[in-house]
């Protein structure tokens, strides 16, 4: 679709005969085609140059023509967005609400241009249709990224919360411990029969049996430290209540806190392998 959509503006004749008709149809006909609208989302009283939706399609209009760069448009569109839609959230709940009314009243926009362009400008239509389903799309994209990061921004905290008191969490796609280079300093193994055994005891912060809670602690292997030769136990937190999971690298011998979300704290205790 963005490969046919660069073609049409590679095409000056194209670009320029779709240009003209958006004119035509937001400056002699708009409103007419508008009544499809749901009650409220148009006033009759507006001025199509103080639409926010109409302001923000005449300016993807008045790039027809002058480049024939994609980005360019969806940059203006990204913009537009930023200006309408991000900027004036203060909260999550608002950020939601703008990007719905913004979206559908859009929708409805797009929709009532394509009608107009079906009946009055049918030689235009197909080009319109790509930069329609284009403009929609990328929308949509920026909307869902906001939202996606947002999610991930709100688990990392969730782990910052369950990690150790003195250690920052990790990445899942990084390797602890890395030389400055980028060769790794450990060699990492798995804990087999064959192989010194770990042994691992929690207990929580009042002494009691943590039996009963919905925290299990794993031990897939440990890493070897190739500088000092020192051992670091590689342990899975896992919290079945939140249905998160830690990846720790704890050092024999030594007692770690674990602080959950919920205020639980655990000390972790790691044996010496013998």
């Amino acid at each position: 679709m963005a490969k046919t959509m660069r073609i049409v503006l590679k095409s000056s004749w194209r670009a320029s005969t779709l240009k003209s008709d958006l004119y035509a149809i937001i400056c002699q006909g708009t409103w007419d085609v508008l009544e499809t609208a749901p009650r409220g989302s148009w006033s009759s009283a507006d001025d199509p140059e103080e639409n926010t939706e109409m302001k923000c399609l005449s300016s993807l209009i008045s790039l027809l023509g002058t480049s024939t760069d994609l980005s360019v448009f969806l940059n203006c569109l990204s913009a537009n967005l930023q200006a309408r839609v991000f900027q004036p959230s203060r909260s999550r709940e608002e950020f939601m609400r703008l990007a719905a009314t913004f979206q559908l009243r859009w929708n409805f926009l797009l929709t009532a241009v394509s009608k107009a362009m079906t009946l009055c400008h049918r030689d235009s239509f197909g080009s319109w249709h790509l930069f329609h389903l284009l403009l929609l799309e990328y929308m949509i994209h920026i909307i869902q990224s906001c939202l996606e990061k947002e999610e991930e921004d709100k688990d990392m905290g969730n782990l910052k919360d369950m990690l150790p008191d003195d250690q920052p969490p990790v990445p899942p796609d990084q390797e602890p411990f890395h030389r400055p280079d980028g060769s790794p300093a450990q060699e990492p193994e798995v804990l087999g029969a064959d192989l010194p055994r770990v042994t691992l005891r929690h207990r929580s912060q009042d002494g009691c049996d943590p039996a009963g809670n919905s925290v299990v602690v794993r031990v897939p292997g440990f890493l070897v430290d190739t500088t000092t030769s020192n051992k670091l136990i590689q342990i899975l937190l896992e919290d079945k209540a939140t249905e998160s999971t830690i990846k720790l690298s704890l050092p024999l011998g030594q007692e770690t806190l674990i602080t959950l979300n919920d205020g639980q704290k655990f000390v972790i205790h790691i044996s010496d392998v013998s």
